[in-house]
C-alpha cells in the first residue's frame, strides 16, 4: 500500500505542479489507506524488537562469554540494539505525523486561504510539501534497517568463519553454511540500501528494484536464517546446561573425595 501510494505521486506531473484538485484526491486516497500503514509499521517495530535479543545472544555466544574479539561483537550487539532503538522512536514518530496530518486534511480549511472562497489550494499545497518533507524520513529509516542487518549479518559471517579457522584453540558456536546464507543475505540487504537511496535519481526503476529485493528477502530467505538460528540458539543453550551439570558433577564428586580422605 505504502509503496504503491509512492509510485502514484512521484510519478504524476500534477504532484510536481502541486494541483490542488490532485493533492485533494490524494489525501482522501492516504485516509483510507492510513489503518494498513500504521498496522505495518507496528508490525515492523515488533519484528525489530524481536529480533534484537536473539541477535544480543549470538553475540554473546560468539564472543565466548566477552572474552573473544569484543569489539566486533559489541559492534554487533550494538547494532541491533541500535536498529531496535531507531525504529521504535521512528515508528512512532511517523505514527504521530500521518496522523495529524491525515487530520489537518479531513478537518481544517485548507482551500481558501487568500479570501472566503477563493479556492486558491494554498493550504493543500502546504500541507502536501509537509508530507513529502517528512516522508523522506521514513525512507531514511528504512535505509538505516537494511544497513544495519548488513553489518550485523556480515558480522556473524566474519566471526563464525574466524572459529572454524581456528578449531585448536575455539569450539564453532554456529554452522559456517548458516553463517554464509547470512552473508548473502546481509548482501542483498546493502543492494536494498542502494535502491531505496537511488530512488531520489530515479524512483519507479529502483522503487521496484528494491521491492523484489525485500519480497524474496524478508519473505523466503531471512525467515529460513531465522529458524536455523533459533535451532542453532536451543543446541547451544543445551550444550551449556549439559556442560554446567558436567562441572557441577565434578565438583560434588572432588568434594566427596576429599571429605573420605580426610574420614580415614
Amino acid at each position: 500500500e505504502r509503496l504503491a501510494n509512492h509510485e502514484s505521486m512521484f510519478q504524476e506531473r500534477p504532484h510536481y505542479d502541486l494541483d490542488p484538485t490532485y493533492i485533494q484526491e490524494q489525501w482522501v486516497k492516504r485516509a483510507d489507506g492510513g489503518t494498513l500503514i500504521f498496522v505495518a509499521g507496528f508490525l515492523n517495530t515488533l519484528a525489530w524488537l524481536f529480533l534484537c535479543v536473539p541477535i544480543v545472544q549470538v553475540g554473546w555466544i560468539l564472543s565466548k562469554r566477552g572474552t573473544h574479539k569484543i569489539a566486533s561483537h559489541f559492534l554487533l550487539m550494538a547494532l541491533a540494539v541500535v536498529g531496535t532503538v531507531v525504529e521504535v522512536i521512528a515508528r512512532l514518530m511517523m505514527a504521530g505525523l500521518r496522523g495529524s496530518t491525515v487530520w489537518l486534511s479531513e478537518k481544517f480549511n485548507l482551500a481558501n486561504w487568500t479570501a472566503q472562497d477563493s479556492n486558491d489550494g494554498i493550504g493543500w499545497r502546504v500541507l502536501e510539501m509537509i508530507h513529502v518533507a517528512t516522508d523522506g524520513l521514513a525512507m531514511w529509516v528504512d535505509a538505516f534497517e537494511w544497513i544495519a542487518l548488513t553489518g550485523v549479518l556480515t558480522i556473524i559471517f566474519f566471526s563464525t568463519r574466524s572459529q572454524w579457522k581456528d578449531q585448536t584453540n575455539l569450539t564453532p558456536s554456529f554452522g559456517l553454511k548458516w553463517s554464509r546464507f547470512g552473508f548473502f543475505i546481509g548482501f542483498l540487504c546493502f543492494f536494498d540500501f542502494l535502491a531505496n537511496i537511488l530512488r531520489i535519481v530515479e524512483f519507479r526503476r529502483f522503487n521496484r528494484i528494491a521491492l523484489g529485493i525485500t519480497i524474496v528477502n524478508m519473505l523466503i530467505f531471512f525467515p529460513v536464517w531465522l529458524i536455523i538460528m533459533g535451532m542453532q540458539l536451543h543446541s547451544n543453550k543445551i550444550q551449556e546446561y549439559t556442560k554446567q551439570s558436567m562441572e557441577n558433577s565434578e565438583v560434588v564428586e572432588e568434594g566427596i573425595e576429599v571429605e573420605a580422605e580426610d574420614g580415614y
